[in-house]
Order: structure tokens, then C-alpha cells, then sequence
């Protein structure tokens, strides 16, 4: 009985430890949000520019350090500011 509570504890902990973004593909997503504003660039305010992909950036490296949360979300709002740039430019 103390071996399975035991085992079930240390499975709990494994469980709850283990961060949800392993199963978000931190690359794939920033290589995709990356696609997805090359049309914009060209035609972004420069200081806008730079800031958002700062933004962009971060959120890639709080994905690749296991931060739990979804970073897709966070890209498309960067992505509709740099739209939302391009057209006051």
C-alpha cells in the first residue's frame, strides 16, 4: 500500500513539473509567425519595427525555456501591431 501511494505520488509530481509547452514546437511557431509578417516588413515603421521583433523574439526564448503558456497567440497580436504599423506608415 505505501509503494503505491509512493508510485502514484512521484507520478503526480512528474505530472504536474513537466511544463505544457513541451508539446508546443517553439521553432515551428516562430518560423510560421515569421512567414507570416515577411510581407509587412518591408513597409513597417522602423522603430516599430524593431521593437515588435524584440517582443517576437522573447516570446521564442520564454517557449524554448519551458515558460507555460501558448506563445501562437502571443505572435498573431505582434503580427496584427506590425499590420497595424505598416498602416499608419
Amino acid at each position: 500500500m505505501i509503494k503505491r501511494l509512493s508510485g502514484g505520488l512521484a507520478l503526480a509530481l512528474v505530472a504536474a513539473t513537466s511544463p505544457v509547452s513541451a508539446a508546443v514546437n517553439c521553432g515551428a511557431g516562430y518560423k510560421s509567425f515569421l512567414e507570416k509578417i515577411t510581407p509587412t516588413i518591408p513597409v513597417s515603421a522602423d522603430a516599430d519595427l524593431s521593437v515588435l521583433m524584440r517582443r517576437a523574439l522573447s516570446v521564442y526564448d520564454a517557449c524554448a525555456a519551458g515558460d507555460m503558456f501558448q506563445p501562437t497567440g502571443i505572435w498573431d497580436q505582434i503580427a496584427t501591431d506590425l499590420q497595424a504599423s505598416a498602416k499608419k506608415k
